[in-house]
């Protein structure tokens, strides 16, 4: 699990992110960065629409398998910001190797990996 001090969990912070940060968009996976007012660790958060998938054990089992992604890659990320991870319906079929290596392009081309 990530630490809560990777955790982006205000929702006004999640709010201001979805209308002010800049989208990257991979094939199951979308996220959205966006710089923090301050300069400390940069935090995540997840969200897993019912549109992906109508079924609460589905929807956890993505968030889980997204934070422990985030949590191998945590020490690489780059500090200052807010980054908000968006799933697609084509996730549920996805491998883990697949949506692990999508993460990490993402964040590459988002520039946060080192």
């Amino acid at each position: 699990m990530l630490p809560r001090k990777y955790r982006l969990s205000k929702s006004s912070e999640i709010e201001e992110l979805k209308n002010g940060g800049r989208l990257f968009s991979g094939e199951d996976l979308s996220i959205i960065v966006a710089k923090s007012a301050s300069n400390e660790t940069t935090r995540f958060t997840f969200l897993v629409s019912t549109k992906v998938s109508k079924k609460a054990t589905e929807r956890n089992r993505i968030r889980r398998m997204l934070s422990s992604m985030v949590y191998e890659l945590v020490d690489q990320v780059d500090k200052g910001s807010l980054v908000l991870f968006l799933s697609r319906k084509t996730i549920v079929e996805a491998n883990k190797s697949d949506v692990k290596s999508q993460t990490r392009k993402l964040l590459t081309r988002a520039g946060l990996l080192k």
